[in-house]
């Protein structure tokens, strides 16, 4: 009987032993599951993380580039506008009546001309040289008047010493660069 014994007793040991390691194994297969779980749980939270970090920043940067276009467009309407007003002055100015017209001419003659200068009138003014020639300017400094080529309205002056464009292009062209800054403060607040 000691032999069966004997024999239960290792059946048993061996019965014991397996059920610990089964067990052991159970449990570690189970720790390495939370484990596997946590890990899951912390790489989900991280992707999502730096997916919502992702998406700020393309938003942000949709949002820039909206502000950028917005800012494009107003620079772009604010540029038209001042095309618009410089074409509207050039085309006032083409548009004086007659005696206006003169009064503009011998203002420009008074300031500008130089004696025995020769007065090209624009082919498109409402005036004649006969006109200009009985300004009492153009007596006094012996200017010679002739109508000449289309150069948008005004006068080009040609003397001795030097050729002057006030023709009405420069005119406004020369306003426009001599008062930049302050057209630019009020178009571009």
């Amino acid at each position: 009987m000691e032999n069966q014994t004997i024999s239960n007793k290792i059946i048993q040991d061996a019965q014991d032993s397996a059920k610990a390691i089964i067990e052991r194994a159970l449990n570690d297969a189970e720790n390495a599951r939370v484990e596997c779980a946590k890990n899951c749980e912390q790489t989900l939270n991280e992707t999502k993380l730096q997916a919502q970090e992702k998406g700020e920043k393309v938003i942000e940067r949709a949002q820039t580039l909206a502000r950028l276009d917005a800012k494009k467009l107003l620079l772009k309407a604010k540029q038209d506008l001042l095309l618009h007003a410089v074409q509207n002055a050039k085309d006032r100015l083409r548009a004086m009546a007659k005696s206006d017209y003169l009064a503009f001419v011998e203002k420009q003659l008074k300031n500008h001309a130089d004696m025995s200068d020769r007065v090209s009138l624009c082919i498109s003014a409402p005036l004649n040289e006969e006109d200009l020639a009985n300004l009492a300017i153009v007596k006094e400094l012996s200017l010679t008047v002739e109508k000449s080529e289309n150069f948008g309205g005004g006068i080009r002056l040609y003397g001795i010493k030097s050729d002057k464009d006030l023709s009405f292009n420069a005119v406004v062209d020369r306003y426009l660069s001599v008062n930049a800054q302050e057209i630019s403060a009020i178009i571009f607040k």
